[in-house]
């Protein structure tokens, strides 16, 4: 599993949300969460806007206590980070501008 921690008027996370879009058929394995620490109707309205509906591996969730930002000790928008099938997390992780290659390495 792959955690996508975004803001909804971040560029790097835009550009992000259109690339796993664009390589959709590489992540058909792959369940992808992305959290929003903000309310539910910004993040609907980014939810309409990437047509998420439309892929049914991305799971799009509001968290606006921002709980989530201080679990993953965040400090760059996005955050992404990697659950192995166990649901253990792996160390590994980015922050800031990534790509969907960089995910799938």
């Amino acid at each position: 599993m792959v955690v996508i921690v975004f803001s909804v008027d971040c560029d790097h996370c835009k550009h992000l949300t259109t690339d796993i879009i664009k390589n959709i058929d590489k992540f058909k394995n792959k369940q992808v969460l992305m959290i929003t620490p903000f309310g539910p109707q910004p993040m609907a309205q980014y939810y309409s806007d990437f047509k998420i509906a439309n892929y049914p591996t991305i799971t799009m969730a509001s968290e606006p206590t921002r709980q989530i930002m201080y679990f993953y000790n965040l400090k760059e928008f996005p955050g992404v980070y990697f659950y192995d099938k166990k649901g253990n997390l792996i160390e590994k992780h980015f922050e800031g501008g990534v790509t969907a290659a960089d995910l799938l390495k």
